[in-house]
């Protein structure tokens, strides 16, 4: 999801969100951690901050 971001692809950065939620709810029955579904908003996103400065790294 991060490189597609970097690369201003934000539909193929959510088409991954999307895979990697199914995956984790089908094979784990979980739900994606809050740092993923905090990247995975990109509606928020400032496009003109670099993504290093925009998100956390656990």
């Amino acid at each position: 999801m991060r490189c597609h971001l970097e690369l201003d692809e934000p539909a193929q950065a959510l088409e991954t969100y999307r895979r990697c939620r199914q995956m984790l709810s089908v094979v784990l029955g979980v739900s994606p951690s809050p740092q993923t579904e905090k990247l995975a908003d990109v509606r928020v996103v400032d496009k003109r901050t670099p993504l290093h400065a925009r998100t956390s790294h656990p």
